[in-house]
This record gives structure tokens, C-alpha cells and sequence, in this order.
């Protein structure tokens, strides 16, 4: 006598369990519909083993990131908050800023106008939360990698420099207290804003940087106050 068997014949359960879980599958990724799509996917099957990727295509995520700047402090890594307010202290911005973590203590940059990237481009060498903070201009094949920097050039200000001081030879001696320096803005080279000096130095990648330089004016010492 034949026992019932308590499931279907084999070939039509295993369809069975297959059409479901692909159905159960599709509803679990199914997408919100009522938020926005950003990615579509399609599947590629035929791939080689090494992915190509040409210019063209890499041309769209540039449309995307071309106004992207990468940075790194020399030494520790900072705080995301503390760097954010940091940056937001230091530049008087037109648009928007973006601040995303990277791999290796990186940060990417992302500004929402040409003018504000121009301008953070151009200042170089940043000092934010007393280190040297070095940018690099994003690129479509770009790979975060710390430079190997036996010194980095910053700016400075040196606030009550006396006038008797302010030419070559006593911006030179005062200014190697911090570093080598190698340049002046030209409101300090015309002694047209006399309420500092601002001197880019080359400063070593391991150094520390002091907020007061003292110099004596024929024996009577006098405090600079440095801001970096």
C-alpha cells in the first residue's frame, strides 16, 4: 500500500521554491518608489578579467566631482567636526561646502561653486588646527597618497613688527625663527597695511610651531605675536 507522500514530486517543488524566492527576493529590493532612483543597475556578465574603464567613461564622474579638493594633515588625523569648523572659521565661502571622510586619513572637499574651489585652490598649504593641512586637486584617476614632504610652505602673520624691523634683513632673521623664508604679500613688501607682516616659510614637516617670537630692540624685548 502506497503512503502518501506529505510534499510534491521533486522537479515541480524545485521550481516552485525557485520562482518564490526570486519573487520574495525582488520584493525585499524592491525600490521606494516614492523617493528617488539614484542608481540603475544592469548586469555585465561578460566583463574580462580586467574591467576597462576609457576616458569617456570616466568623463561622468568627473561632471560630478570636478570641484572636489583632497586633503591631508601632516601627523594626526582630525577630528571631522573640528576640521569642518575649522574650515568654515578660515574661508569667508560664496556657496556650500561638502566634507567627506576618506581611506587614510583623508578628507575630500566638495564645493558647490567654481569661485569657491578657485579660491581654496589657490591658497595652497593650509594651517588648520596647528598643523599644516596640503591639498590636492582632484582628477578621474586620482589615488590618495601623502606626499613625502620634508617641509611644507605656509603663510604667517607677524603682528606688531616694529617698522625699524620691517625691511629684508629684519623680516629675514625674525621670520627663520619659524622656517626658511621665501616670500612676502605684496601689502607687506609695500608697507601698505603696517598692522602685520605675512611671510610664507618653508617649515619643517616635523615641527612645532610657536605662537610668540621675542626680539630685542637694542636691549629692550619686545613680544611678536605669530599666527599661523
Amino acid at each position: 500500500m502506497d503512503v502518501p507522500s506529505e510534499f510534491p514530486p521533486l522537479g515541480s517543488a524545485s521550481e516552485g521554491v525557485s520562482n518564490s524566492l526570486s519573487r520574495n527576493w525582488n520584493k525585499v529590493f524592491a525600490p521606494d518608489l516614492s523617493a528617488p532612483k539614484a542608481f540603475h543597475f544592469s548586469h555585465h556578465p561578460s566583463e574580462p578579467e580586467i574591467i576597462p574603464f576609457s576616458n569617456d567613461k570616466l568623463s561622468k564622474g568627473d561632471e560630478e566631482w570636478n570641484l572636489c579638493l583632497v586633503g591631508y594633515s601632516i601627523g594626526r588625523r582630525p577630528f571631522y567636526e573640528a576640521l569642518l569648523g575649522a574650515i568654515n572659521k578660515t574661508w569667508s565661502l560664496k556657496g556650500s561646502l561638502q566634507l567627506l571622510s576618506l581611506n587614510d586619513s583623508f578628507f575630500l572637499l566638495r564645493f558647490a561653486c567654481q569661485e569657491d574651489f578657485n579660491m581654496a585652490w589657490s591658497r595652497g598649504v593650509l594651517f588648520l588646527l596647528g598643523k599644516p593641512f596640503v591639498l590636492q586637486k582632484w582628477h578621474p584617476k586620482f589615488k590618495p597618497k601623502k606626499e613625502d614632504l620634508s617641509t611644507v610652505p605656509i603663510w604667517v602673520k607677524i603682528h606688531d613688527l616694529p617698522l625699524a624691523c620691517w625691511n629684508s634683513e629684519g623680516i629675514s632673521r625674525i621670520a627663520s625663527k619659524i622656517g626658511i623664508p621665501v616670500a612676502a604679500d605684496k601689502l607687506t613688501e609695500h608697507k601698505t597695511r603696517l598692522t602685520y607682516a605675512r611671510i610664507c616659510v618653508l617649515v619643517d614637516n616635523l615641527a612645532t610651531y610657536s605662537e610668540e617670537i621675542l626680539v630685542s630692540l637694542d636691549g629692550d624685548v619686545v613680544t611678536l605675536k605669530v599666527q599661523y
